[in-house]
């Protein structure tokens, strides 16, 4: 039975509601995940903090204020969280570049044991004569073709 145009914008009316009602379910549910993520941190933070400095239980919340701006919250407290972030960041760019190395090196493994033109296993097959020796189609090693890359 074929809708008449009414019927269609009714029936897309109805959809775009739906659609609007997911995405703020989906929104809600970011943010709660959001909120349980920083309590749980908070949590795990101040217990690891109490743990290593016992007397700061029976502090007032107006002293513990004082004792963090005294101890942590100075230029020391400052210089020292900016070295332990920039450390954090070196880390994390060089995994992220040890991650594209192994990506890359695990490509070019699959290409040499398959061949380069991916019909028989092993760097030199019969179909690709110019792969014999180490050499690619282009006469150069692959050492020396990756060097000029």
């Amino acid at each position: 039975m074929a809708k008449t145009t009414i019927e269609k914008i009714e029936l897309k009316k109805i959809e775009m509601e739906q659609l609007q009602n997911e995405m703020k379910r989906l929104t809600q549910q970011h943010k709660a995940e959001e909120r349980k993520a920083r309590t749980n941190r908070l949590c795990k933070r101040h217990g690891l903090f109490e743990s290593m400095l016992e007397g700061t239980i029976a502090l007032t919340e107006d002293n513990f204020k004082l004792f963090l701006e005294k101890t942590v919250a100075n230029d020391f407290g400052r210089r020292t969280l900016a070295n332990l972030k920039a450390e954090q960041d070196r880390r994390i760019a060089a995994d992220n570049a040890d991650t594209q190395a192994i990506a890359g090196d695990a490509i070019n493994t699959r290409a040499a044991e398959t061949g380069s033109d991916g019909n028989a296993p092993g760097p030199a097959n019969a179909a690709n004569p110019a792969s014999a020796g180490g050499a690619r189609a282009g006469g150069k090693p692959q050492e020396a073709q990756k060097a000029t890359v």
